[in-house]
């Protein structure tokens, strides 16, 4: 894929199934729509990255963040 980083990797299952593993940008991303013959791998992929890049606290934490121990249960 040309438009994401070279650490990039994807797992493809039935139906076009696609868990894709961005470890530099901590992104895991699942796809888990039917078949699609115009879907495009590395157009998905390449705008998450690219969002993600733009826009680095969206969701204000990182997975390589640790897990808060004071959360209620």
């Amino acid at each position: 894929m040309t438009n994401v980083p070279d650490d990039a990797f994807v797992a493809i299952g039935l139906f076009e199934k696609r868990i894709y593993v961005v470890p530099s940008l901590d992104i895991v991303a699942i796809r888990l729509g039917g078949r699609n013959p115009s879907w495009n791998d590395n157009q998905f992929l390449g705008r998450v990255c690219a969002a993600c890049v733009e826009y680095p606290d969206m969701f204000g934490v990182a997975l390589s963040d640790p897990i808060p121990t004071d959360v209620p249960s």
